[in-house]
């Protein structure tokens, strides 16, 4: 009996040897058999088979991994040629369309509305119109003339008045048309613009508010003044240059660059993703109040004015006041709150002023 369980044992560290089971099915076998020292037994097999336990393992990781490899070469072919069959679906729409222009005119007056929504661009100018006219002029994406035209007649809605511009110009998705409006320059205005896949800009116009939106494009304020404006845009920058009472600048995705060409001014700036940078006019007059915060970025204020005071400051956030001195006082206010989560925020004096 002790011959047969000897031999027994050896089978089992022979079969433990070979590979074919491993220590731990070893071990339970032997200890089966009254071997009190199984685990001192297989002992110096104990390396060899985690190595191969291991190696089985990145075996079945491998022919895994290759049977994927195999089944996506198989079918590239397939998700190539629907690749392009979606980017068809858009790109074809405008394939061998041409731009066709369409103008109209007529008056408005002081404080009109103007409404545009489009898939497309804005451009609002202002221009010198004693008599109060107005031109717009629509850049249309057609086969030809005749669509063009339908397009103008029958799919976009269009009012016009003395006291209001309406266009919306979002009858179709594949529909594109850019927009220029030409304004009486000494008219304010209030500006509702709403734009997909188009910039948005605005050129020497007074507004007495303005909500421009857009995603996918830049928006230019440039040379305006007004009370309110606010920019918002999904995955574009924002550049503004003029004198407003209020400016709220909101981007996802870019940089916004402010200059401030007035007096008193509140404006909130903020990016979840680009750098921001600001010129303010120099002036004993004006009373400052700057709050810069960023999470990602360094912070750089160089403003000469006489008691601008730094009350806080860390890597990532500033906020910095004037002292109010009796024999300097003050009647413009400039407030800044600046914040970006990833970017830069410089603040520096107005070129030129």
């Amino acid at each position: 009996m002790v011959i047969e369980m000897n031999s027994e044992k050896s089978r089992i560290l022979d079969l433990l040897e070979q590979g074919r089971i491993t220590v731990d099915e070893a071990v339970m076998l032997l200890e089966a058999l009254g071997e009190k020292n199984a685990k001192e037994m297989t002992k110096r097999y104990r390396r060899g088979d985690k190595k191969n336990d291991f190696d089985e393992k990145a075996s079945k990781i491998v022919d895994e991994i290759g049977k994927k490899i195999n089944y996506f070469i198989e079918n590239l072919g397939q998700y190539f040629s629907e690749g392009i069959e979606r980017a068809g679906d858009f790109s074809g729409s405008f394939a061998g369309k041409r731009r066709f222009e369409r103008n109209i005119r007529g008056t408005v007056r002081d404080g009109a509305k103007v409404e545009i929504r489009t898939y497309g661009s804005v451009d609002i100018r202002g221009i010198d119109s004693p008599g109060g006219e107005f031109r717009l002029e629509l850049f249309i994406r057609a086969d030809d003339e005749d669509e063009a035209d339908a397009l103008l007649r029958d799919a976009f809605q269009i009012r016009t008045s003395e006291d209001e511009i309406f266009l919306d110009l979002r009858e179709r998705r594949e529909t594109w048309v850019d927009a220029v409006l030409y304004l009486p320059r000494n008219f304010r205005y209030d500006l509702q613009i709403h734009s997909v896949n188009g910039r948005i800009c605005l050129n020497d116009l007074d507004l007495a508010a303005a909500n421009l939106e857009t995603v996918n494009g830049r928006v230019l304020v440039e040379r305006c003044s007004g009370e309110t404006v606010n920019v918002k845009t999904l995955n574009g920058s924002i550049d503004a240059i003029g004198s407003f009472k209020v400016l709220d600048a909101a981007t996802q995705n870019g940089s916004i660059e402010y200059s401030l060409l007035g007096d008193s001014t509140s404006a909130s700036l903020n990016s979840t993703n680009g750098p921001l940078r600001v010129r303010l006019p120099v002036s004993e007059r004006f009373d400052y109040n700057i709050e810069a915060r960023t999470v990602w970025g360094r912070i750089f204020l160089d403003l000469p004015v006489r008691n601008l005071e730094v009350n806080r400051e860390r890597e990532n956030y500033l906020h910095a006041t004037t002292m109010a001195v009796a024999s300097y006082p003050k009647d413009q206010v400039v407030r800044l709150q600046a914040g970006t989560s990833n970017g830069s925020i410089t603040i520096l004096p107005l070129e030129n002023q």
